[in-house]
């Protein structure tokens, strides 16, 4: 997935918080429009963020994996010069030091 992409998930997710936070105003609860409205959105957009936020779960499950694994490698063979960069999954990008 390129950059656009991942901009335009992490702006559905932070959508989606902010519509959870206006359903829990009691101001939106005593307006049924409003509220019906704002859970249609919250209906609509869940599924994309739940699959969203497990592919950065399953992201940063496997960044730790993989820095696991190179550092087993490192700590055996001494000739194996391992630098590892933390990856982000908010930014989707490894980050700088």
């Amino acid at each position: 997935m390129d950059g656009i992409t991942f901009q335009k998930l992490r702006d559905i997710e932070a959508r989606f918080a902010e519509v959870e936070a206006s359903m829990a105003d009691p101001a939106v609860a005593q307006d049924p429009a409003a509220y019906q409205k704002l859970a249609r959105e919250s209906k609509e957009s869940r599924p994309v963020v739940e699959r969203y936020r497990a592919y950065k779960e399953a992201l940063q499950e496997l960044a730790t994996r993989v820095a696991t694994a190179f550092h087993a490698v490192a700590g055996e063979d001494r000739r194996v010069k391992v630098v590892i960069r933390p990856y982000d999954v908010g930014t989707s990008g490894w980050v700088s030091r």
